[in-house]
């Protein structure tokens, strides 16, 4: 019995000695290493996409060719009606798009657009510039406010109704995109605008149902006028 002991008590010995030289003698765990910053002269790319650390966007820089979809939580949708202008865009911190810059220009004319989103929906406000066939304007805008609702049901049915396969599912997809577009994106409306339209700037300050109820307007020969509209559009006062 005392050999017995003895011979375990070696063993339980010799076990805390191996466990002890391991942890000394095992390399160290390597920290992690510090960011790496380089440097360049030149940079040619289509595409760059500065990401989160879990993968989400945070913002894209992109040509017309390789501009994106829509995304919402991280994840890309085909977008239902953008013109891939190319340019800058900005994402929440839930991966979802929130905002950008574009430019262009055709043989019709020339703009530049700077927009920032209403959470998870339309534009609430946008800065704009366009030349067309001559005339030029610019201004700012404000939009009326959008649903409380997202717009991501809405660009994931559209989605399946690209993907779909048969008449039917087109059809049963088709309608339920009209009933959430209804829901989702409501009427579109102008609350403000402050800029320049051809030689006149004014200032428009309409109601929800986007129509103007106030204009400060001073035409292209410098005579100024405040005038007021009803509900019809009809003006009820001028100065």
């Amino acid at each position: 019995m005392h050999r017995a002991r003895n011979a375990l008590l070696a063993l339980w010995l010799a076990t805390i000695t191996v466990f002890v030289a391991w942890r000394e003698l095992a390399p160290a765990e390597a920290a992690p290493a510090p960011p790496r910053t380089a440097s360049f002269d030149v940079i040619d790319v289509h595409r760059i996409n500065i990401v989160e650390p879990d993968g989400k966007p945070r913002v894209i820089l992109t040509n017309s060719q390789r501009f994106p979809g829509a995304y919402f939580d991280g994840k890309e949708y085909p977008h239902p009606n953008r013109d891939a202008t190319g340019g800058l865009l900005f994402f929440n911190t839930d991966g979802t798009e929130a905002g950008g810059i574009s430019y262009f220009n055709d043989a019709q004319g020339a703009g530049a657009m700077f927009t920032m989103d209403q959470l998870n929906q339309n534009e609430a406000l946008r800065l704009v510039y366009q030349t067309a066939h001559g005339k030029h304007s610019a201004g700012l805008m404000v939009a009326g406010d959008h649903p409380n609702k997202s717009l991501k049901p809405l660009i994931e049915t559209d989605a399946a109704l690209r993907a779909a396969k048969t008449d039917a599912e087109k059809q049963r997809l088709k309608a339920k995109l009209d009933q959430l577009a209804k829901e989702a994106i409501g009427e579109i409306s102008q609350r403000v605008f402050v800029g320049k339209e051809g030689d006149d700037a004014e200032l428009i300050l309409a109601d929800k149902q986007n129509r103007p109820r106030l204009k400060l307007l001073v035409d292209g020969a410098g005579n100024p006028s405040i005038e007021l509209f009803d509900a019809n559009g009809k003006t009820i006062k001028k100065l």
